[in-house]
């Protein structure tokens, strides 16, 4: 099957997984887990959480270690309490996510590669949206009416005033 090639966001079935350990020296247990997913046209694409105890600095998970926002993933996207065991059940029960890609360089090799893993978020019709339960807590809001229309000031001067007479 072949590889996606080009950034962008790809809603893709989660087909397989596999783990591969990353000890570190403070962290003798750290691992990844690969995500294999194929979109619907059958381009495939791996993406990768690091399950390791490392602090993140920066960014919205600052102040987060790796492993409890890439065990918040796995919870967001369908799998039973984010709990790495609970992925085979998920993926048969049919797990999707969303793949964000990007070109990331890398020892001056750039290579494309999954930069988030999200949730598959559905977009509605406008008939499928019930907009009472959507708006039931937002202020009341009252269309705008139309203004009058008004005289314009800046409005042409009149051009028929007082005729020359001039001959010609």
């Amino acid at each position: 099957m072949p590889e996606l090639t080009s950034e962008g966001s790809f809603n893709v079935r989660i087909t397989t997984y596999k783990v591969k350990p990353t000890p570190k020296e403070d962290d003798p247990r750290a691992f990844q887990i690969l995500l294999y997913g194929e979109t619907s046209d059958g381009y495939t694409a791996i993406g990768t959480l690091n399950w390791i105890k490392t602090v993140i600095s920066s960014g919205k998970h600052s102040g987060k270690e790796c492993r409890e926002v890439a065990q918040e993933t796995l919870a967001e996207i369908g799998v039973p309490d984010g709990y790495p065991p609970n992925l085979d059940a998920a993926i048969e029960n049919g797990l999707r996510a969303q793949f964000v890609t990007k070109f990331d360089t890398y020892n001056s090799q750039t290579k494309l590669k999954v930069a988030f893993i999200n949730p598959v978020t559905e977009l509605l019709t406008p008939d499928e949206v019930d907009w009472s339960k959507l708006l039931e807590d937002a202020p009341a809001i009252e269309p705008k009416k139309a203004a009058p229309a008004s005289a314009d000031s800046r409005a042409m001067p009149d051009t028929k005033g007082e005729e020359d007479n001039i001959p010609f």
